[in-house]
């Protein structure tokens, strides 16, 4: 598990402008705020094939590669 721990990624809907909305679309819906952010580390993850884990708003540690 602390494997996984480090890769996962929280987006927390209540700390948004949108918070009252459901979350559950948040890559693909518009009207969401904070899309751009997990919307860049998926791009990155993919882009990478995998490789790379990316925190999309700079607070942890970033560009971290899976090995």
């Amino acid at each position: 598990m602390s494997v996984l721990f480090g890769s996962v990624s929280y987006y927390r809907n209540d700390k948004t402008p949108t918070f009252e909305s459901d979350p559950h679309g948040f890559l693909l819906d518009p009207r969401l705020a904070g899309r751009s952010q997990g919307q860049a580390q998926v791009l990155e993850f993919i882009s990478s094939g995998g490789a790379t884990v990316i925190d999309p708003d700079g607070r942890a540690r970033s560009g971290r590669s899976r090995s």
